[in-house]
């Protein structure tokens, strides 16, 4: 039986090794976004060892002869794009950089024919005189273990104590919010009164302000997280995808109450201080909060009852 994985799987696989490059290469790997006419069959490339590098997590559980033929026709289409798009590798790579190695990085490697179709595929690029290609080119097959060094910085660099810049979100920023917001404001107005008992309007609206408070605070958080510890963020950013899953599942209760969202929010806590030890209770619950705060405005977290009359 096979289980589906999400396409976030393959972007998180290709998050994690850029990652694991940019600590083995700090100031020389070059990454390469697809989202902008494409990659040309490389997501990135290191200046000081020639290599170029493109990462690829089969999105299914399926048997080793499966998954290698997904992967192989994976390396087929990505070699013929660094084949074929000479010009456009030619504006990207730097002036004289001729690759070395093509290393494919795959989440789940079990057969040998995919080192046997890098072998042909190796021929293929010798043989297209490529002037971007030196003459020992060759693909190279690698895995999470080819990375292990990287990971056990990033392991050690979580045992430190990580400190989450929680600053004041300003009134006006709210005010922008609830302006260029409408769905979220309506959202909140009709969770509320669900899961607190409030009726009044002043105070519906006090605590409205409080849960987007919560939402602005933690996405600025996170967002000066990301620039200063991108394992840490992409660690909280799995707990958070993660837990968005279970919501309708486990908390699509028709009876809300205040209890139900704060177990909500204490459960995010818990996995994120689980899963980067180094951070504080405050800031994970903090953080968790501002998570609660969004889901409640994009309806992620729903209460059927709001919807029957």
């Amino acid at each position: 039986m096979s289980h589906n994985f999400s396409l976030e799987d393959g972007n998180t696989w290709e998050a994690d090794v850029k990652r694991w490059l940019r600590i083995r290469y700090p100031n020389d790997f070059q990454a390469i976004p697809a989202s902008d006419g494409g990659d040309a069959g490389i997501e990135g490339f290191c200046h000081i060892d020639h290599n170029v590098y493109q990462c690829y997590a089969v999105q299914a559980a399926y048997d080793t002869k499966t998954t290698y033929e997904h992967q192989r026709d994976k390396l087929t289409e990505d070699i013929g794009k660094f084949v074929d798009n000479s010009v456009k590798l030619q504006r990207l790579l730097p002036s004289g950089f001729q690759t070395r190695r093509y290393c494919f990085v795959v989440k789940d490697f079990r057969s040998r024919e995919l080192v046997a179709h890098a072998k042909a595929k190796t021929e293929v690029v010798h043989t297209a005189r490529l002037p971007y290609v030196a003459n020992d080119f060759a693909i190279l097959v690698q895995t999470r273990d080819d990375y292990l060094a990287e990971q056990r910085f990033e392991e050690n660099r979580l045992i430190s104590k990580l400190d989450v810049d929680l600053s004041d979100v300003a009134p006006d920023d709210i005010d922008d919010w609830e302006t260029t917001n409408n769905s979220g404001v309506q959202n909140l107005n009709r969770k509320i009164p669900l899961f607190t008992m409030l009726t009044k309007e002043t105070d519906i609206a006090r605590y409205r302000r409080y849960w987007i408070e919560r939402k602005i605070c933690t996405d600025n958080a996170l967002e000066k997280l990301r620039q200063r510890s991108a394992e840490a963020w992409e660690k909280l950013r799995k707990v958070k995808l993660g837990r968005e899953r279970l919501l309708g599942r486990e908390f699509g209760s028709p009876n809300p109450s205040q209890s139900s969202v704060q177990k909500i929010s204490d459960m995010v806590a818990a996995a994120m201080t689980e899963s980067v030890p180094n951070l504080e209770k405050q800031g994970a619950e903090a953080l968790a909060e501002g998570l609660v705060g969004e889901w409640l405005q994009n309806c992620n977290l729903d209460f059927p009852s709001a919807t029957t009359s």
